[in-house]
């Protein structure tokens, strides 16, 4: 579809351009520039409670000891009309060596798999290991949750 599109373009292009200068005739450009979006974006939410009131905007682990797995729990919805994968990553850490000194992982209630208008409660764990350096004080990472669809 796409290349048909732009082949027709171009030809509608060469044909004015070519019949402008054929014929003589003067003519300028006006450039617009466009943006758009194929195809259906999916919508996946995160909240703080199971029925999906409280959007979760941050989650703090507070006091994070050593060596001791924290875990905290937010609840993931499907907002779209078709199954999605759920999986999760993490990027942004603050500071970036943390990220050697830190065992993360999440799992989603049972299966990753979320249907249409499911909510699933997702454990995230965070273990910070006992060799992390005194100087690391204050951390902060962002969570990313993805949804693909199946």
């Amino acid at each position: 579809m796409k290349t048909k599109l732009k082949t027709a373009l171009i030809v509608t292009m060469i044909t004015i351009f070519a019949s402008g200068y054929a014929l003589g005739i003067l003519s300028g450009q006006y450039r617009i520039p466009t943006t758009g979006t194929l195809g259906t974006d999916l919508k996946i939410m995160v909240y703080n409670d199971r029925d999906c009131i409280n959007l979760c905007t941050t989650l703090d682990w507070n006091h994070i000891e050593k060596n001791v797995q924290q875990v905290k729990s937010v609840f993931v919805q499907n907002e779209n009309t078709v199954a999605v994968l759920i999986s999760t990553t993490t990027e942004n850490w603050n500071p970036a060596e943390l990220v050697d000194y830190v065992d993360f992982s999440a799992r989603l209630y049972s299966s990753p798999n979320l249907a249409s208008g499911e909510v699933k409660e997702l454990d995230i764990y965070l273990t910070v290991f006992g060799n992390c350096s005194e100087t690391i004080t204050d951390v902060s990472f962002d969570i990313v949750v993805t949804g693909t669809e199946q």
